[in-house]
């Protein structure tokens, strides 16, 4: 699960500073799960997220898991 303070690194092996990173990230589907690379404590990590829907600019929520 993400933690606050967790750093972003890449999605699906795409790094987020990149031009096709930042345009995948901002076009996940909802109910497709996603490799989401963060940085905790030095160390990273790769987690599995599943985007839902919401309301934000594409659609997509961050929910916490005990919102669920």
């Amino acid at each position: 699960r993400l933690r606050r303070g967790d750093v972003l690194v890449a999605v699906d092996d795409l790094l987020i500073p990149t031009p096709e990173g930042g345009r995948h990230l901002a076009h996940l589907e909802p109910g497709v799960p996603a490799a989401l690379w963060i940085r905790r404590d030095g160390r990273e990590l790769r987690l599995e997220i599943t985007p839902v829907s919401g309301c934000g600019p594409h659609g997509l929520s961050v929910r916490r898991e005990e919102d669920r």
